[in-house]
């Protein structure tokens, strides 16, 4: 293979690694937003047993993107048990404004 086709390719996979890298990065900021919210903080102290599970429901909390519309991430607080989840709440983060929105509006 010609030294030019390796070198494109090369910087093909560069791009790709920081556009991934970004992307995650986004992610983490809507979930650590989300996270500083009071009512988070008390929901996620909530879950004390053994390896961060709850005393009640040996549930374990998720808190992750759902999906993203611009600079407007769509996060996702739910409980994971061992044969459903349960949803605690959904939330709208604008990451250009650092703005986080109840989906429920409560």
């Amino acid at each position: 293979m010609p030294n030019k086709i390796k070198i494109l390719l090369l910087l093909i996979i560069l791009s790709g690694l920081y556009y991934f890298n970004q992307l995650s990065k986004r992610n983490d900021k809507a979930v650590s937003l989300v996270k500083d919210i009071p009512e988070v903080q008390e929901w996620l102290n909530l879950f004390t047993g053994p390896d961060g599970t709850s005393a009640s429901t040996d549930g374990r909390p998720i808190i992750e993107v759902d999906g993203v519309d611009g600079n407007i991430y769509t996060v996702h607080a739910y409980e994971w048990v061992s044969d459903h989840t349960a949803t605690f709440n959904w939330y709208y983060v604008d990451l250009e404004t650092g703005e986080v929105k109840d989906f429920f509006d409560k």
